[in-house]
């Protein structure tokens, strides 16, 4: 499933605004999101910071509307990346 990749900067402007919106799109898009914004969020370098810069008003806005998060672990773990950040 995956297409043309976006080079450079833009390209990781453009992941730092997927993953703002990784809760949708994981809703509606699993797989690509997995692929496009999980793996660079597991990974380092500028896409991992990208991606992780995107991602952290989201994962207050998580915490917020879904308090039963801040046991999972799969949301523990991403908060605390962001915290190491």
């Amino acid at each position: 499933m995956a297409g043309p990749r976006i080079p450079n900067d833009q390209g990781r402007y453009s992941l730092a605004q997927f993953s703002r919106r990784l809760g949708w799109l994981h809703v509606h898009a699993a797989e690509w999101s997995e692929i496009h914004i999980v793996t660079a969020l597991l990974g380092d370098g500028d896409n991992y910071d990208a991606a992780l810069a995107g991602l952290g008003p989201t994962l207050d806005r998580l915490l917020n509307a879904k308090p039963a998060l801040a046991v999972d672990p799969r949301f523990i773990r991403l908060k605390t990346l962001w915290d190491q950040r």
